[in-house]
């Protein structure tokens, strides 16, 4: 996490939403699959 934390640091506004965007898909995914397990 920390090496992650500092590529951040240099990283464009740009560059940043661009990996929100994609961090938000992942994190909707995998609170789909931790509802359909729990209803299970």
């Amino acid at each position: 996490m920390e090496e992650l934390k500092i590529y951040i640091e240099y990283m464009t506004l740009k560059e940043l939403k661009e990996i929100r965007a994609i961090i938000d898909r992942y994190i909707a995914k995998k609170e789909r699959q931790l509802k359909l397990i729990k209803s299970i």
